[in-house]
């Protein structure tokens, strides 16, 4: 039995020795500016599930009080077959003095957390609130006046005393202003020796237009339930209802400056991300590279960020694709978020140069037009790779020749195989002045490689897969035209000159590379393409400017 514990203890050891190898852990705040008599939250996450260990939180002693925990929370679902597991633990903490202070960074298992600094400002007492006053309301706006598009906080901070619940607030309308509401937090607070639960409502507040921008007074209520309970165990029935009104307040709303640029993009930081499907600095003709190019701005919303225009060259076709915009909220605001993706197809070897990317926007705290930029790439275009397709093969049974047993087997072997070779030339050479001295009008048949080619593309188009398609086309094409350097569809509807061709080869591409608002119909182009062969008399053409080896 003894052998069986130590085993399973072993087990489990290794096992969470694994697991806490392979996680990440992270620590957020919920607040990163308050007032010495205010308290704020503290959240530790590791990614996977922890169950012995934790990080050590002592040094949090130095510069605050442990006011509550560290709370231990644990996590774990499974979404699709996708496992998720998380472990937190979560501390409320009340700085000790005033100043600048800096979260430590949290160890467990080798991995690290980053660190956080939090401002702690002098004990302030709200100018609101009057004497044993149970619940009142205090407004605060980061600034007095923005420009048009200018992120603005709202913070609507609501005091409650103890023994207050069951709050409510009317809603927040501003007619002809974007607003997004941010988190909501919660903490605690002494004033006068009495201690409040502080509800904090945050909104980004972006107007549309210059002028005024009235904040409505908003109503607050709470309430205070009875000591005594009715004769049915209602404890709120005989209790009381309190309510508060926020203060008013006018913002002013600047007018676009006039030396702001084309692009009034107002944020307090933007960040140009550039990503690469293939790292290298080689490419190929022909072979597509994905770029994406991700815009962030701290401060603005996503839909005013505006798209990245990259310019084309004779060196590359470019297929952009549909731009994806998203946002981040946190306590800090709005971080917009405009992801666009470019698929390059070079069109011929040599150096290929792609120029500077740059995007002006205006910084809203500095009061200056500002320019973040992606530096110029250059890279190394290889000619086309060569291809290699291999026909189906016929489904019939080939003999193997016996395996020799002696030298004289291999001897008389390669005597009869000479011999057939030789009657076989001969037979060519006899018949080859008959075949030049008849005249005659018969087209020549595709061959046969070339035939099976062509029955690569009917089965892709039969298939329906475009990609499979694209490929099956331009092998075909280097092998109906005897040109290997064919590497684009675009090289391909050139040399069949037809404008209905051109038209689906090209919607062919946009739909693999870029974003095409039609689907391309693959059996209508395999058709389109059958009925050109019949026509364009079917044989393989030479573009190498020699003569065919059998003239008609």
């Amino acid at each position: 039995m003894n052998f069986i514990n130590q085993a399973i203890l072993l087990f489990l050891s290794l096992t969470l020795s694994i697991v806490a190898g392979a996680g990440t852990l992270t620590a957020n705040v919920d607040r990163t500016e308050l007032s010495l008599n205010e308290t704020f939250e503290l959240t530790v996450s590791y990614d996977e599930q922890v169950l012995l260990d934790e990080p050590d939180f002592s040094e949090l002693s130095d510069n605050f009080h442990i006011v509550q925990g560290p709370f231990k929370q644990q996590s774990y679902r499974n979404i699709n077959g996708l496992t998720e597991s998380s472990s937190n633990w979560t501390l409320v903490l009340q700085p000790k003095v005033k100043g600048t202070f800096t979260i430590p960074v949290f160890e467990l298992d080798g991995d690290k957390s980053k660190s956080l600094t939090i401002k702690v400002n002098a004990e302030r007492k709200p100018t609101d609130i009057g004497n044993d006053v149970p619940l009142f309301v205090e407004l605060i706006t980061d600034k007095d006046a923005v420009y048009v598009g200018e992120q603005l906080l709202l913070t609507y901070r609501i005091y409650l005393a103890e023994g207050l619940q069951n709050p409510e607030m009317t809603t927040l309308e501003l007619p002809g202003v974007d607003f997004e509401k941010l988190h909501q937090s919660q903490f605690s607070k002494v004033i006068d020796n009495q201690r409040f639960q502080v509800m904090e409502l945050k909104y980004a507040i972006f107007p549309t237009s210059n002028g005024t921008i009235n904040i409505p007074a908003l109503r607050f209520s709470a309430y205070l339930p009875s000591s005594r309970r009715t004769f049915f165990g209602d404890l709120y029935r005989n209790g009381n209802r309190f309510s508060a009104l926020s203060q008013p307040r006018e913002i002013q709303v600047k007018p676009q400056p006039a030396n702001s640029g084309s692009n009034w993009l107002p944020a307090q930081n933007v960040e140009l991300i550039d990503q690469w499907s293939d790292e290298s600095s080689d490419w190929r003709v022909g072979e597509p590279i994905t770029r994406t190019i991700t815009i962030k701005a701290k401060g603005a919303t996503a839909e005013r960020i505006p798209d990245i225009e990259l310019k084309e060259s004779d060196s590359y076709t470019l297929y952009p694709d549909r731009p994806e915009r998203n946002q981040q909220l946190d306590s800090g605001g709005v971080t917009g978020i405009n992801q666009q993706s470019f698929a390059i197809v070079p069109s011929k070897p040599g150096l290929l140069t792609l120029p500077k990317v740059t995007l002006q926007w205006w910084d809203t705290a500095k009061q200056t037009l500002r320019t973040a930029s992606l530096p110029e790439r250059r890279f190394n275009i290889l000619p086309a790779s060569q291809k290699s397709f291999t026909p189906p093969m016929p489904n019939e049974d080939v003999a193997l020749p016996p395996v020799a047993e002696s030298d004289n087997q291999l001897l008389w072997i390669s005597l009869s195989v000479n011999g057939v070779l030789l009657i076989c030339i001969l037979w060519l050479l006899f018949k080859r002045p008959a075949a030049q001295s008849r005249q005659t009008t018969t087209t020549e048949q595709p061959t046969g490689n070339e035939r099976e080619l062509f029955s690569a593309i009917r089965n892709a188009a039969r298939d329906n897969n475009a990609k499979q398609l694209r490929e099956a086309i331009l092998v075909w094409g280097q092998t109906y035209w005897k040109n290997p350097a064919i590497s684009t569809l675009n090289e391909i509807a050139e040399r069949l000159a037809d404008s209905e061709l051109e038209k689906q080869l090209m919607n062919l591409d946009r739909s693999l590379y870029g974003q095409s608002s039609d689907s391309p119909d693959l059996t209508a182009l395999a058709t389109e393409l059958k009925r050109w062969r019949a026509n364009g008399s079917g044989t393989a053409k030479s573009e190498d400017g020699l003569k065919p080896l059998y003239p008609q």
